[in-house]
C-alpha cells in the first residue's frame, strides 16, 4: 500500500512524518468459537516495506486534465489546486500515457463522472506507470455557475471514449492520440470536416466523431545494380541526310562516352544513368520534362548541338536495352539518323 495515496476525512492528503511511505498488511482467516459459526477476517501483521535498490523513478504529469468541461492549467511541480469551478453533475477527464493507470478519486478510469459536489469537495487524481512513484494531484472543487455543456463519443476502431465540453469555451483542444511507426492522426471527423479542437455551433450536443489517421509508408530500401552504358552521337551533317541510299552527307557516327560501369539504384530509369553520364562527360542535355530535345558536345569534340531533326527530318533517337542477355531496341518517332541517345527505360 502507498501512503502517499491516503488521504483524511476531508479528502485532503495524509503526510507522515516518521517518513513511512509504503507498508504491507498481511491478513489470515481466524475461525473462532467454532460452535457459534463465527468466522473473521483479522490483520495478521503489518510490514514496513523496504526501500528499493536504485531509484525507481516519478511518473510523469498527466498531458491535460479537464473538469467540468474546463481544462486545468497545470504547472510543473504543483499538485494541489484551489477554487475548481463545478456546477450539478459534472464529469473529470484525464489524458496520460498509455501504459500508465489512471485513477480518480477511487475509481480506476480516465474519465469519471458525478452525480453532483462530493462531500469533501476534492477530486484526487493518480497517474502511476509501472513501479514509478506516482504523480497525485488533489483539486478543490467550489460551485459555479451552470453552463451549458456538450458530450460528444470519439470512435478509434473498437475503442470508444466520451468527453465533456463547455460549449462557451470555443478551441478546447479534442483528445490527440499518439502516432505510431506505422500510422499518424489527423484529427476527428464530423460530417465533412475533420477537428482538432471543439468548434461551437459546429459539432453538436450528442455527436459522434471518428478518429481519421494518416498511413506512414515505409520506405524500401532499393538494392544498388551496376549498368553498362555507352552514347553514340554524330557529327553535324552537311544538308539532310538520306537513308534510302546511303549518302550521309558528310556527317559520321562519333561515340561520345565510351562503355562505362555505373552503379545506380534497381529502380533508376535509362534517363538516370543518361543524366549521370553526360554530366560527368560534359555534355550538356536540353531536356523538356520526359523528352531529350538536344545535346550539345563539349568544346573538346566541337562544342555544337545536336537534335533530334538537326540532320534533317529523317534523323532522331535510338537507344538499347540490353537485360538478362537480351537486346530491346527503342526507337524516337523518326527513326534511326544522327545516333543520340535519348529517353527513357
Amino acid at each position: 500500500m502507498d501512503l502517499a495515496w491516503a488521504v483524511d476525512s476531508s479528502g485532503k492528503p495524509v503526510k507522515f512524518e516518521n517518513g513511512i511511505h509504503y507498508i504491507k498488511i498481511v491478513t489470515a482467516i481466524n475461525i473462532v468459537n467454532g460452535a457459534i459459526g463465527e468466522k473473521s477476517t483479522e490483520i495478521n501483521m503489518m510490514r514496513i516495506a523496504q526501500s528499493a535498490a536504485g531509484d525507481v523513478g516519478q511518473t510523469a504529469a498527466p498531458q491535460s486534465i479537464t473538469i467540468d468541461g474546463k481544462p486545468v492549467s497545470l504547472t510543473d511541480g504543483q499538485t494541489v489546486y484551489d477554487s475548481i469551478p463545478v456546477s450539478g453533475p459534472f464529469s473529470v477527464e484525464v489524458t496520460a500515457s498509455e501504459d500508465a493507470n489512471v485513477y480518480i478519486n477511487s475509481e480506476r478510469a480516465a474519465f469519471s463522472k458525478f452525480d453532483g459536489m462530493p462531500g469533501h469537495q476534492i477530486v484526487r487524481v493518480i497517474v502511476q506507470e509501472g513501479e514509478k512513484a506516482p504523480w497525485i494531484g488533489y483539486f478543490a472543487l467550489t460551485e459555479g455557475e451552470a453552463v451549458p455543456t456538450c458530450t460528444l463519443t470519439f470512435v478509434d476502431g473498437n475503442v470508444t471514449t466520451t468527453g465533456v465540453y463547455d460549449e462557451q469555451l470555443d478551441g478546447i483542444e479534442l483528445p490527440k492520440k499518439a502516432n505510431t511507426a506505422t500510422k499518424e492522426f489527423i484529427g476527428w471527423q464530423y460530417g465533412l470536416k475533420i477537428y482538432t479542437n471543439y468548434v461551437h455551433g459546429e459539432i453538436p450536443d450528442g455527436a459522434t466523431l471518428t478518429a481519421v489517421w494518416n498511413k506512414i509508408e515505409t520506405p524500401v530500401e532499393e538494392e544498388p545494380i551496376t549498368v553498362s552504358f555507352r552514347l553514340v552521337g554524330s557529327t553535324l551533317a552537311d544538308s539532310d541526310i538520306n537513308l534510302s541510299n546511303g549518302n550521309y552527307q558528310g556527317a559520321e557516327y562519333q561515340t561520345w562516352i565510351p562503355t562505362t560501369q555505373y552503379t545506380v539504384s534497381s529502380n533508376a530509369t535509362v534517363l538516370d544513368v543518361l543524366e549521370t553520364a553526360a554530366d560527368a562527360a560534359g555534355l550538356t542535355l536540353k531536356n523538356q520534362g520526359n523528352y531529350i530535345e538536344s545535346i550539345t558536345v563539349s568544346e573538346a569534340m566541337g562544342g555544337y548541338e545536336l537534335g533530334e531533326f538537326t540532320n534533317g527530318p529523317r534523323s532522331g533517337w535510338m537507344y538499347q536495352l540490353r537485360h538478362a542477355g537480351e537486346t530491346a531496341y527503342h526507337h524516337g518517332k523518326n527513326g534511326v539518323g544522327s545516333g543520340t541517345f535519348a529517353g527513357r527505360g
